[in-house]
């Protein structure tokens, strides 16, 4: 969403980012390669699978499965689709 949501700006406006920031999610390739370069949160996928295949697995077995919803690490990669805000004072 925050790609097409970055390009229809840069279509039709408003500028990205001095007029509006936009923040994707998942950290895309892609998101490294658009302009202005998408900001997103960066996700562990290879955890979430781990932790999305081994759920089950534990529940069927005799092992304990463990935490259902241990929290995952995340970071922010910021980049230049985002700008501080104005100074309104």
């Amino acid at each position: 969403m925050a790609i097409g949501r970055s390009s229809f700006c840069e279509a039709n406006g408003p500028r990205v980012p001095q007029d509006v920031s936009i923040v994707g999610f998942a950290d895309l390739p892609v998101a490294a390669l658009l302009t202005p370069r998408l900001t997103t949160v960066c996700r562990p996928a290879r955890d979430m699978g781990y932790q999305a295949a081994t759920l089950p697995i534990g529940l069927l077995g005799e092992e304990p499965a463990g935490e259902p919803h241990a929290p995952l690490k995340t970071s922010l990669q910021v980049r230049d689709s985002v700008a501080s805000p104005p100074d309104l004072g």
